[in-house]
This record gives structure tokens, C-alpha cells and sequence, in this order.
């Protein structure tokens, strides 16, 4: 597993560049990254909704065709709703941003105690900390602050978790493997 990890740590490192990158793109820009996932996600929900409606237009009579037909057609209006009414789709994305960085705190923070033989660990339950936070706060100044806080939130999140990729992928890097007995 640690030789594993070690031969692949470029993955991590390269993974917080990027994400170090976006971080930062979305703390300059907040109000536009705000719209920016607004619009993608109301974007991806469209395009994919057609799809699944297709589906089960295609599948008629097999089980489950009137369901998906259903879930494609309700996903395709709530993308339509994302994309003609970003304002309101911004407080609504919010509210899920919310129970997101919950679940990644919680999954960071036990993640990082499964890992406590890495000196990298406590920089993972940083992470996950500050997820929690992130989270407490888009509770406490919602709707008010949901223009901005999607982006600059979403940068915060992302600068921390480029951070402990960085730190992680540079600390199994550094592994000394064991010898091997002929």
C-alpha cells in the first residue's frame, strides 16, 4: 500500500496545483464563480435530464422507463430553473452547498484519523475543521451573503484542500521503502 501510494503521490501533488489554482480564481472572482456554478450545474442538470428523459422514452414498457422518463424531465426543469433564474438558484445551491461541506468535513476528519501513521493526518482534520466552519457560516449569513459566498466559500474549501494533497503527496513521496530478502 505505501509503495503504491509513494509511486503515485505526483497525483495528489498535481491534483492540489489544480485545485490550488481554482481556489484562488474563485476568492478573486466570488460573485462570478458564484454565477459560473450556477450556471454549470443548472447547465449539466439540463443536459443530462434530456438524456435520461430519452431514456426512458427509448425504454418504454421495461421497468423503471416511466421513472427515469419522470426524473429526466423534472432534472431538465430544474436546470432550466438554475439557468433562467440564477438569483434564485444561487440561495437554493447554497442550502445544498451547506449539507455538502458537512459531509466532506465529517468524511475529511474521519478520514485523517484513519491516517494518523502520515505526519500529513492533522493537515487532512484541518481540512475537514474548516469544512465544518464553512458550513456553519453559510448557515448563519444565508440568504443574505449567497451572491458571494458560493464562490469565495468554494475557494476557501478548495485552497485547504490543495493544501493537504500538497502536503500529503509530498509526505509519501519521502517514504523509505523497506528492503526486500532476496
Amino acid at each position: 500500500m505505501q509503495t503504491y501510494i509513494k509511486q503515485h503521490s505526483g497525483v495528489l501533488k498535481a491534483e492540489g496545483v489544480a485545485m490550488l489554482i481554482l481556489g484562488v480564481i474563485a476568492i478573486i472572482l466570488p460573485v462570478l464563480a458564484t454565477f459560473a456554478i450556477t450556471l454549470l450545474i443548472g447547465g449539466l442538470l439540463v443536459v443530462g435530464g434530456c438524456i435520461t428523459a430519452y431514456r426512458g422514452i427509448r425504454f418504454k414498457g421495461f421497468p423503471g422507463a416511466t421513472a427515469s422518463l419522470i426524473f429526466g424531465v423534472i432534472s431538465a426543469l430544474v436546470g432550466l430553473f438554475l439557468v433562467f433564474s440564477p438569483q434564485t438558484g444561487v440561495e437554493a445551491l447554497t442550502a445544498i452547498l451547506v449539507v455538502l461541506f458537512m459531509f466532506q468535513g465529517i468524511s475529511e476528519i474521519a478520514a485523517s484519523l484513519q491516517h494518523r501513521q502520515w505526519s500529513a493526518w492533522v493537515w487532512m482534520m484541518v481540512s475537514g475543521v474548516a469544512s465544518l466552519l464553512i458550513a456553519l457560516l453559510l448557515l448563519i449569513s444565508f440568504p443574505e451573503s449567497a451572491d458571494w459566498a458560493i464562490g469565495l466559500l468554494v475557494g476557501i474549501n478548495l485552497l485547504f484542500t490543495s493544501f493537504w494533497l500538497l502536503v500529503f503527496g509530498a509526505a509519501v513521496e519521502s517514504i523509505v521503502e523497506p528492503e526486500t530478502l532476496p
